[in-house]
């Protein structure tokens, strides 16, 4: 009984503590990325049963002479409901042939290490 009772205390918080997460975004690079840091962070990642979400904006498009970054991102964190907890700031950058002139990648990583963690901070435990 009481090796029950260890095990049900000790085995329980594993499978039910933790909070669960769902990545929205188009890149599927940038998605991955995402995901990634988030599983090493210890969260858990769940596309139908999450208690947040993790939605991942890129705007702007392509343009062969630019005075100004042309592509802008930002990420959000959303509860079940759709209210907005957290907002990173936007992260603006040139598209470049090491990419594929695809900046999302390279935006994604900029908010995963500059951002992710303070907004990550902001959950409830």
């Amino acid at each position: 009984m009481i090796k029950t009772i260890i095990a049900v205390l000790v085995v329980f918080p594993m499978f039910s503590l933790g909070q669960k997460l769902t990545v929205v975004a188009d890149d599927p690079r940038s998605k991955e990325a995402f995901i990634r840091q988030l599983k090493y962070d210890g969260y858990k990642i769940d596309s139908i049963d999450f208690d947040y979400s993790l939605n991942y904006f890129v705007t702007g498009q392509y343009k062969l002479v630019a005075f100004k970054k042309p592509y802008q991102a930002y990420a959000t964190i959303t509860d079940k409901k759709g209210k907005e907890i957290t907002r990173s700031k936007e992260v603006k950058t040139n598209p470049a042939a090491l990419n594929g002139f695809n900046a999302a990648y390279g935006m994604a990583n900029m908010i995963i290490k500059r951002y992710l963690p303070g907004m990550l901070s902001q959950l409830k435990k």
